[in-house]
C-alpha cells in the first residue's frame, strides 16, 4: 500500500521516461522524478516503489544521458512506501 503522498500525482505530470539497463540490456522503460537530496545536495531519480531497479543499473534520460544506480532504496512515509 502506498501513503497518500504528492508524489504519483508529479511522477505523472513531471516524470521523464528512463530506460533501465541491466548487464548491458535495456530491461524495462518507467518514468523517473528528478530530485534533490536536501541534506547531501545530491540528485537523485526518484521511481514508485517496487520498480525493478537495482543497484549496478544504468537509468538512461531521453536525450540518451547515463546515470550509474549506486543504491536503490525505497523512501517510507512512516510505514507506507512512499518512493525508490
Amino acid at each position: 500500500m502506498v501513503a497518500h503522498s504528492p508524489f504519483p500525482i508529479l511522477l505523472k505530470q513531471m516524470g521523464q521516461l528512463f530506460q533501465i539497463e541491466r548487464n548491458g540490456e535495456v530491461i524495462n522503460s518507467l518514468k523517473g522524478l528528478i530530485n534533490r537530496e536536501t541534506d547531501t545536495k545530491r540528485d537523485y531519480v526518484g521511481f514508485m516503489p517496487g520498480s525493478d531497479i537495482k543497484a549496478g543499473d544504468w537509468i538512461i534520460n531521453p536525450v540518451n544521458e547515463k546515470f550509474y544506480v549506486e543504491e536503490a532504496i525505497t523512501a517510507f512515509d512512516r510505514v507506507y512506501p512512499l518512493e525508490l
